[in-house]
């Protein structure tokens, strides 16, 4: 049903090193699941993916459909210039961060989209006899 595509599908070697060495590197090297943390939700006649995007104008948000994956793409910038500040701990994350789902069967064209609050809802609406093609969902 929803395939998460991660780095582990694409490189098993690589999550194996993210573990190893998660104390080490930043965690936007090792994972987005951490920065863009989401539910989804499977009803009837469709489903509804929330994801929490604190902090993120709506014009840094881009959703696309290709091949029957949905990609969440967002950048996220720090506004303030602070080139002589020395942070004993930082860790708001800043950066682009993506996500990326396999969904068969569901209509492209019907996608939408709406961002409040910080919070982010995909309704997708299925379709068992419609193939999935490039589609960019605008976010109202």
């Amino acid at each position: 049903m929803f395939d998460i595509i991660t780095n582990r599908k694409r490189n098993r070697n690589f999550f194996a090193l993210s573990n190893l060495f998660s104390d080490i590197l930043p965690d936007n090297l090792i994972s987005n699941h951490k920065i863009m943390k989401l539910d989804i939700k499977e009803m009837t006649n469709d489903y509804q993916i929330v994801v929490e995007l604190p902090g993120v104008d709506r014009e840094n948000i881009n959703l696309s459909v290709t091949d029957e994956v949905l990609t969440i793409s967002v950048e996220k910038s720090e506004a303030i210039n602070e080139e002589n500040t020395k942070y004993i701990r930082k860790e708001r994350k800043f950066g682009s961060y993506s996500r990326s789902f396999s969904i068969p069967n569901i209509d492209a064209e019907q996608i939408s989209a709406n961002y409040h609050d910080g919070v982010l809802i995909i309704n997708i609406p299925k379709n068992e006899t419609q193939p999935v093609s490039t589609k960019i969902i605008n976010v109202d």
